[in-house]
């Protein structure tokens, strides 16, 4: 039996990333794009909350098991911002322009304009990722998995181009760099979502055992 899922998310970096990491599991991922799903209303106050209403509303609209990934950066000296809301942080980039690289662009601006007066010691911060798995809309029972990435904020920003989110300023010490600038094996066996995403494995591949002797 082909093990398929479908991804929650319109967002094209996050559907390669997770695909990639998913594939050395022999999971095929498909984005919910492919099956006219739009993304829907993120109005959840926590991380769980929203990968939640992603995995439902994939489910509801797809007939199929789904997985959501809601993620963002928890900054200590902004009291955890921006939080839920890192994708959508500076708020005249909006949702759909083009979009992902200048929406990113934006946030990370914002971002050091914020933090600009601090040292490099005070500016501490997590990438957190709560990945969710359902087997139906109504699923009473979601798996959910967590992975936490501990880095600092650069206090510049030197790249232009292709990368994602917050990856060009958010600077990993035991590797002397940034996730944009890491390979991408080392960075898929640290990050926040690959974490989440191994953690999910037992739970997805049992789904998909009880479905073939079903």
């Amino acid at each position: 039996m082909e093990k398929k899922i479908v991804f929650a998310s319109s967002n094209k970096k996050k559907l390669q990333e997770i695909s990639l990491l998913f594939s050395k599991y022999n999971v095929k991922v498909i984005p919910q794009t492919s099956l006219d799903i739009i993304d829907v209303q993120e109005d959840g106050l926590t991380f769980v909350e929203n990968a939640i209403l992603k995995a439902r509303n994939c489910c509801l609209y797809s007939g199929l098991p789904s997985i959501s990934d809601d993620s963002g950066l928890i900054v200590d000296a902004l009291n955890g911002s921006p939080g839920i809301y890192s994708s959508r942080y500076c708020t005249s980039s909006k949702i759909g322009e083009d979009k992902e690289i200048k929406r990113d662009q934006n946030n990370i601006n914002k971002l050091l304009s914020k933090l600009k007066s601090l040292p490099r010691a005070s500016r501490k911060a997590t990438l957190f990722c709560t990945l969710v798995f359902m087997r139906f809309w109504n699923d009473p029972c979601p798996g959910i998995f967590e992975g936490y990435l501990r880095g600092s904020i650069l206090d510049y920003h030197y790249e232009d181009g292709d990368f994602f989110g917050y990856d060009p300023i958010f600077y990993v010490e035991k590797y002397g760099e940034t996730l944009s600038k890491m390979d991408i094996t080392t960075k898929n066996k640290i990050s926040h979502r690959a974490q989440a995403v191994e953690k999910s494995r037992k739970k997805i591949f049992e789904f998909f055992v009880e479905k073939t002797y079903s």
